[in-house]
């Protein structure tokens, strides 16, 4: 496992099916194909996209948004000191990335390292 794989996992075991209770069995072969998968990160980036926008990972696909570093970094500097509607602010790609953030960072602080002995106290 390299670092793209584990966020990956916890985020399809935390977010579950639309509702339904996950069920690694289900995908237990697909996730050792890509975990065994002898490739750069590109490589084995291409087979998590593909492996969700197949439906092979959930009962639906589910396709990545792109990442364009340049055009993130701008949205960020336009937000900048503007006073920006709610409903318009989460429409972007900085509130979505962020938001994102926030919930892995909730997950692995609250749940994933808890529930292997390990407790952070957060101020």
């Amino acid at each position: 496992m390299n670092g793209l794989d584990i966020p990956i996992l916890a985020n399809l075991v935390r977010q579950g099916n639309h509702g339904s209770p996950f069920i690694f069995e289900k995908i237990r072969g697909k996730v050792q194909e890509i975990l065994q998968l002898e490739a750069d990160m590109d490589g084995r980036k291409a087979a998590w996209v593909n492996a969700l926008a197949d439906g092979s990972l959930l009962s639906y696909k589910f396709e990545l948004m792109p990442y364009d570093e340049k055009a993130f970094e701008a949205e960020c500097k336009g937000l900048m000191g503007k006073d920006v509607e709610y409903s318009d602010a989460k429409t972007t790609s900085v509130f979505q990335f962020l938001k994102a953030a926030n919930h892995y960072r909730d997950y692995v602080l609250g749940d994933l390292l808890p529930k292997n002995g390990i407790s952070v106290f957060v101020s």
